[in-house]
C-alpha cells in the first residue's frame, strides 16, 4: 500500500496539493524516486566524507557508484519464470549506466523463508555466466559460510565457475556492448517512459531467440553518445526519439499507446478485442509469411489514418458454431502498421502489443512479422546472424583491442525447471567486421575465420553450457 503518513501527507501536499492517492500514478511514482535520490544524496555525502575511496551499493542508481541488484526465483512469482534475468539485468544496467560498475546477484536459495533451500545447478550456472557475458560481475549470493551449507549444490557448481573465473580474469573486465540495435526498457523504479514489462521481455526474447545484439536502454542519456542501427520502443516513446529519427534514426514503435510526436491520427482505441486479426497485405515487405495471410490480435489496438498500409486490421466476428467462423470476416484497410519517412529517417509503428503478445503466445507468426520487420529496417542488414539453436544466447563485447562473443546455452529450460544443457555442434556466425583471429577460451581450441563482404565467418565446433570467443582483427 501507498504511505499515508503525516511526514508523506505533508511532503506530497506541498507539491502536488492533493492528497497522497490511494492508488499509485505518476505524481506517486515521481514522489518516491525522488524521496530515493535525496536519501541517497545524504549517504553519499557522508560515506565520501569519511572514506571517498568506498564504493556506494544499493542506493537509488543515479546516486549510486554500482548499478546493483539480483536474479530470483520467488515461489509465488507468476509464471512463467523468466530464464534471461540475469542478462536482462546485466544488460540493462551496463547499458543504461555506463560509467557505473554492475552487479547483478544470483540469489542461491529458493526464496526467502527457504535460504538454505537451493536452486537448480543450472540455473546457478546460467546466471553466473548470463552476468559475465553482458559486461557484469559475476555475483553469487548465500547465507552462512561455505562450510555451514546444509544443501551444497549450488557451491558445488559455483566454485568451480569462479575458479575457471579467477584463471581467466583479464577477459571480464572493461567491458562493453558493441550491439547496433537499442530496446528501451522499463525503468525499474516506474518514473520515465512506461512500458510493459511483458512487452519489453517479449521484444527481448525474440532479439535473444533471433541471435540479434541488442542494448536494452531504460534512459535516453546515450542520445548522442552512441550509434545505433535501429531503436525498438515496446510502450510510450519519448518526444526526444524524434530528432533521433529526423537525424537518420531508425525506429520500430511496437505499442498501441501513441508516440509523443505523430505519426498517424488516432481513430479508436480498441480494448482487448476477442477473434480480430491483421491481415498481411505487402507480402514483399514479410517474405517470411508466405503461407501466412494473417496473424491474431488480442490486448489493445489503436485504429489510426493511415494510407497503403502492409498490415490491415480484421475486427472481430463469429467464432461459432464451426461451420461459420468467417461468413462475416469483414476487411478493413485500417493499419495494423504504419511506416513513414522522418527527416532523414524512418519509422515504423506496429499500434498494438506485438512483444506482449510474443511473450505470452510466442506465435511463429509474430516472430516471423517481427523478424522481417527488422531486417526492413535495419540499413545495412544485421550485425551478426547463425544458425544456432535459439535457446543460445549470443552476446558480442568489446574490450580494449579485442572483441569477445558470449554463448549461453539455454537448452536445459523447461517451464519451471532446468536441466543441463544439450550439447551443440557446428555453430556457424557470421559477424560485421574483419577479424584475423579467434580462440575459443573455454575449450582453448584455434577459430579459423573468412572474411566477404564486410563480414567474417566462422564455426564454434561445440558448445556445452557457456563458451567465450576473442575475437581481433586484421
Amino acid at each position: 500500500g501507498l504511505c499515508h503518513c503525516d511526514n508523506c501527507e505533508r511532503l506530497y501536499r506541498q507539491r502536488f496539493h492533493r492528497d497522497v492517492p490511494e492508488v499509485p500514478d505518476a505524481d506517486y511514482r515521481a514522489f518516491l524516486h525522488d524521496a530515493s535520490v535525496d536519501v541517497s544524496l545524504k549517504i553519499r555525502t557522508l560515506l565520501k566524507s569519511k572514506r571517498p575511496e568506498a564504493a556506494l551499493v544499493g542506493t537509488s542508481v543515479e546516486i549510486g557508484d554500482v548499478a546493483y541488484g539480483e536474479s530470483n526465483t520467488a515461489v509465488h512469482r507468476p509464471l512463467p519464470l523468466w530464464p534471461y534475468t540475469a542478462s536482462d539485468n546485466t544488460n540493462q544496467w551496463r547499458n543504461s549506466f555506463p560509467d557505473k560498475g554492475v552487479v547483478c546477484q544470483g540469489m542461491s536459495f529458493v526464496d526467502f523463508p527457504w535460504r538454505f533451500a537451493t536452486e537448480p545447478q543450472p540455473e546457478i550456472r546460467t546466471r553466473i555466466w548470463q552476468d559475465v557475458a553482458n559486461g557484469g560481475a559475476a555475483a553469487f549470493n548465500l547465507h552462512g559460510t561455505i562450510a555451514e551449507q546444509q544443501d551444497r549444490m549450488a557451491i558445488n557448481v559455483a566454485i568451480p565457475a569462479y575458479g575457471w573465473l579467477k584463471q581467466h580474469e583479464e577477459y571480464f573486465v572493461g567491458q562493453t556492448s558493441e550491439a547496433r540495435v537499442v530496446l528501451l526498457a522499463p525503468r525499474g523504479n516506474g518514473v520515465g517512459y512506461q512500458i510493459s514489462q511483458n512487452s519489453y521481455r517479449g521484444l527481448f526474447r525474440l532479439l535473444a531467440e533471433q541471435h540479434i545484439p541488442f542494448a536494452a536502454m531504460e534512459n535516453l542519456d546515450w542520445l548522442g553518445k552512441r550509434d545505433a542501427d535501429l531503436v525498438i520502443s515496446p510502450g510510450e516513446t519519448p518526444a526526444a526519439l524524434q530528432s533521433y529519427v529526423q537525424n537518420g534514426g531508425r525506429l520500430i514503435v511496437a505499442s498501441a499507446s501513441a508516440p509523443a510526436f505523430e505519426l498517424a491520427p488516432s481513430v479508436k482505441l480498441w480494448k482487448s478485442p476477442d477473434g480480430a486479426y491483421f491481415r498481411i497485405r505487402n507480402k514483399a515487405l514479410f517474405p517470411s509469411m508466405k503461407e501466412i495471410d494473417v496473424v491474431f490480435m488480442y490486448g489493445d489496438y489503436l485504429q489510426v489514418q493511415s494510407a497503403d498500409a502492409p498490415i490491415t486490421f480484421i475486427p472481430p466476428a463469429m467464432y461459432g458454431p464451426p461451420e461459420l467462423v468467417d461468413v462475416d470476416w469483414k476487411d478493413t484497410d485500417d493499419p495494423g502498421l504504419v511506416m513513414k519517412d522522418m527527416g532523414k529517417g524512418k519509422v515504423a509503428w506496429l499500434p498494438w502489443d506485438i512483444g506482449g503478445l510474443y511473450y505470452r503466445h510466442s506465435s511463429e507468426a509474430h516472430s516471423k512479422l517481427l523478424s522481417d520487420l527488422i531486417d526492413a529496417m535495419l540499413p545495412s542488414g544485421r550485425q551478426l546472424t547463425s544458425n544456432a539453436h535459439p535457446l543460445v544466447e549470443i552476446t558480442f563485447m568489446r574490450q580494449g583491442d579485442r572483441n569477445l562473443m558470449h554463448f549461453i546455452n539455454l537448452t536445459g529450460h523447461s517451464d519451471t525447471a532446468y536441466f543441463d544443457p544439450i550439447p551443440m555442434k557446428n555453430i556457424l556466425v557470421k559477424v560485421k567486421g574483419n577479424f584475423r583471429s579467434g580462440r575459443a577460451i573455454r575449450s582453448g581450441q584455434t577459430i579459423a575465420i573468412s572474411n566477404r563482404d564486410g563480414y567474417a565467418e566462422f564455426t564454434l565446433p561445440s558448445l556445452d553450457e557457456y563458451e567465450m570467443l576473442e575475437l581481433r582483427k586484421a
